[in-house]
């Protein structure tokens, strides 16, 4: 077989990212605080809607991985950013 036939074919076998992440809360963010986060920017988490969290979450925006951080004081700093192609 052709290597994008082997690709192909183990790919019924991989899991999405999120599969590992089950046990840590998730939050979801907006586009801007997604982008900042990509750059390596802490985040801000205030207001109203903002999520009442501690310690290690991963963050998403429009429904795709953006990165694994802590929250701590009100504010996600980014620990691990990912940079998955749809």
């Amino acid at each position: 077989m052709d290597k994008l036939g082997d690709f192909i074919s183990h790919q019924k076998w991989l899991e999405p990212v999120e599969t590992a992440l089950r046990g840590i809360p998730a939050l979801a963010l907006s586009g801007a605080d997604a982008d900042r986060l990509r750059r390596g920017q802490a985040v801000l988490l205030r207001g109203r809607d903002a999520p009442i969290v501690e310690g290690t979450v991963y963050a998403t925006s429009r429904g795709k991985l953006v990165a694994l951080g802590e929250v701590d004081k009100g504010e996600l700093k980014p620990r691990r950013i990912f940079n998955l192609t749809p």
